[in-house]
């Protein structure tokens, strides 16, 4: 782990640690023990989106022999893993997730090109996904401090997207295979070895407007679906509130640890999230933190067996690999 994120890690943990005991350790811990088993049915919740977004990234993949649904869920499942439990900055599961594909026989950089233009097709949807939440929330009676900020942040979101779009349009990955190019001539095997040609195929993937449109479709119907766990835990702790603000919620929130990628787990910043926008919902700050705690224990427990699975299929590559 490089200094800088171990730091922020630090921090954000210290940060979050700070809210919790403010608001009274006690209090938060007896509103989180109020939901006592239904803990493991609503982490189990997290599977219908993560099905909807393996759909997704199965449109993207089709009509490959790779495209079977039930491997590639439980490569989407490993790489949400490694982006929620490892100091990654969001994309080193995204990686291993194009790692494991080429396993399964999918060209290195058509792998590439797929994980790359289903990022950038969850990142959108996620942007227009917060988008339609503030225009609903702009309908609330909220204070417009809060509004203007959120409307502030999802405006730079907006445009570091865009400029991430382009980048891709005008060759992004073609400066990156050139730059690989010189590293093997001067006798270096860079860890993105294999990935010629990705400019290709990522702007042939772009040009499939249909299939983009489609998978586009299955994100957003994907954030939509993370609603019912906002829903659910609010239920559980007995502070239920309309599916539209559960919705309101989970865009918002959801935008928030976005925001806060380079800090792992958004430590700090969703405990912070979940008390500026639980007192817009009128929940206490007990209530906010426990649904934050909710949704860190299903990382947890969906998390570490994702992480042992990686780790199986790793070890099976590198054995197969020996055998041959």
């Amino acid at each position: 782990m490089k200094l800088r994120t171990a730091v922020l890690a630090l921090v954000g943990l210290l940060a979050a640690t700070v809210l919790i005991g403010y608001h009274g350790f006690g209090d938060v811990a007896a509103a989180v023990a109020t939901v006592r088993w239904w803990v493991v049915p609503l982490a189990l919740y997290h599977a219908v989106p993560v099905a909807a977004f393996t759909a997704a990234l199965q449109i993207l993949v089709s009509p490959s022999p790779a495209a079977r649904f039930g491997p590639l869920f439980m490569l989407r499942w490993v790489r949400e893993s490694v982006n929620d439990m490892l100091p990654v900055a969001q994309v080193g599961g995204d990686m291993v997730e194009g790692r494991l594909l080429a396993t399964r026989g999918v060209p290195v950089a058509r792998a590439g090109a797929m994980v790359v233009a289903d990022v950038t097709l969850k990142i959108i949807a996620q942007l227009v996904f917060a988008l339609f939440g503030l225009a609903l929330f702009t309908l609330a009676d909220v204070d417009t401090w809060l509004l203007g900020r959120t409307a502030a942040v999802l405006l730079v979101a907006a445009l570091l997207i865009a400029g991430f779009v382009a980048a891709q349009q005008h060759g992004l990955f073609g400066i990156i295979e050139r730059l690989l190019t010189r590293f093997e001539r001067r006798g270096e095997r860079p860890v993105l070895a294999g990935l010629h040609g990705l400019q290709d195929q990522l702007t042939s993937l772009y040009h499939q407007r249909g299939r983009m449109a489609a998978a586009f479709g299955v994100h957003f119907a994907a954030w939509v679906l993370g609603t019912g766990e906002t829903w659910l835990a609010l239920v559980l702790l007995g502070f239920p509130i309309s599916l539209v603000d559960a919705l309101i919620f989970e865009s918002l929130i959801q935008a928030i640890r976005g925001a806060a990628f380079l800090i792992p787990g958004a430590l700090g910043v969703q405990e912070g999230g979940y008390l500026v926008l639980g007192t817009a919902f009128g929940l206490g700050p007990d209530i906010a933190l426990a649904l934050s705690l909710l949704r860190r224990a299903r990382e947890l427990m969906l998390g570490l067996p994702g992480l042992v699975c990686w780790q199986l299929l790793e070890g099976r590559r590198l054995f197969a690999k020996r055998l041959h």
